[in-house]
């Protein structure tokens, strides 16, 4: 890409040609494509970005909740994704109905699947798999989505359950921003201009440990069912919170009464040799702690760094608004208001759409705009504790 400054628009900014582009990882597979006509109904197994918070079943078609859509190029930038495990079986549909005739030759593809797939990819539609480095990928995803997407950009307000939209102006420009990308680990990855970052931190406690130990402790076998309790559990069941202790805040220190002092804690305490408590509240506690401890690392780095600008991103979030009220929370409490944690719509497709932009062709001049993705009204009970 072409580009005249780091926060700017430059007017020759390459963005896309009728193509595919995918993410696979260990877990999910992400896909991106450019679409201008009807595509075959989906199977099953894939799923679309429609606002799951409406607790509405998936549709088993294509949703445009998350497309990007360019009048100019007439088409929309469409966004799906599945189990990686149904990854053969994704490659024998599209054979069949011969999806994969219009665009080309070539699949860009980032994450492990590059090279565990390639094979089968070029056996069954007879691409050439071309490789993208992941974190490249996903800083690409990022820049490209802060720079030429309205409405991306959000920070979220628990309190008043609200989004706040913002752009590379309304933040005094982009750079340097760290990006903190959960997946089943975390990556703190430190970015000062489009082409110039480092993985300065990260930790083994993301979506695998929180996904892993909800399993283990409730059984609960479904993500979306994870979520679901999460939004209807109490923390303060199983937490210890600085009130349980002190039986009010403790106020010198800054720390209020509803305030984490130990997860689990009444677990820990109870002299009950075997307490029952509710998979939601267990299920909300783990929530709690996965996110705390992933934003009080994301500030320290940011702290250490000098940077004010945190986007948090990964399936992990999945439209979430239980996770975007826990970073902010935590990101104003320890920073004391002075770093504010940032969030994107598209937070879970970063790798696969910068494998999307790194190989494409085609000049544009305009910003591209969301769909109905950022006019959503998010309201939910985030209750609980802090």
């Amino acid at each position: 890409m072409n580009h005249t400054s780091d926060d700017e628009n430059p007017d020759d900014m390459v963005v896309y040609g009728p193509r595919l582009a995918a993410d696979i990882g260990g877990t999910l597979a992400k896909l991106v494509f450019f679409k201008k006509e009807d595509v075959p109904m989906m199977p099953d197994y894939v799923e679309s970005d429609s606002d799951k918070l409406a607790h509405v079943p998936l549709p088993m078609k294509l949703d445009p909740k998350l497309s990007i859509e360019s009048p100019e190029l007439g088409g929309e930038m469409r966004f799906l994704r599945m189990p990686s495990a149904n990854i053969p079986d994704f490659l024998k549909f599209v054979k069949s109905t011969q999806l994969h005739k219009s665009y080309g030759n070539t699949l860009d593809v980032t994450g492990g699947g590059a090279f565990k797939f390639e094979a089968a990819i070029g056996e069954q539609l007879n691409f050439q798999v071309t490789k993208h480095d992941e974190m490249q990928a996903m800083i690409s995803g990022l820049n490209f989505l802060a720079h030429y997407v309205r409405r991306e950009m959000f920070s979220y307000c628990g309190r008043t359950q609200t989004q706040t939209f913002h752009d590379v102006a309304s933040l005094g420009g982009v750079f340097p921003y760290l990006l903190v990308n959960i997946g089943s680990g975390v990556s703190i990855i430190k970015v000062t201009a489009r082409d110039q970052y480092e993985r300065v931190s990260g930790t083994s406690l993301g979506g695998g440990m929180f996904w892993g130990l909800a399993k283990m402790l409730t059984g609960v076998k479904d993500f979306d069912h994870v979520k679901e309790l999460s939004m209807a559990g109490n923390n303060a069941a199983v937490d210890l919170l600085v009130g349980d202790i002190y039986g009010q805040a403790y106020s010198k220190i800054g720390l209020g009464a509803d305030v984490i002092a130990s997860s689990f804690g009444k677990v820990a305490s109870s002299l009950h040799d075997a307490p029952a408590y509710a998979d939601a509240d267990v299920i909300r506690s783990l929530l709690f702690m996965t996110a705390n401890n992933i934003a009080q690392i994301a500030y320290l780095n940011a702290e250490r760094y000098g940077v004010r600008n945190v986007f948090f991103a990964g399936n992990f979030l999945n439209r979430n608004p239980y996770l975007w009220d826990r970073f902010s929370y935590a990101m104003e409490f320890w920073s004391k208001g002075s770093m504010k944690a940032l969030f994107l719509l598209h937070d879970g497709y970063l790798g696969a759409l910068g494998a999307f932009i790194e190989s494409s062709t085609l000049s544009y001049t305009c910003l591209l705009y969301t769909s109905d993705a950022a006019d959503d009204r998010i309201s939910v009970d985030l209750g609980g504790r802090r």
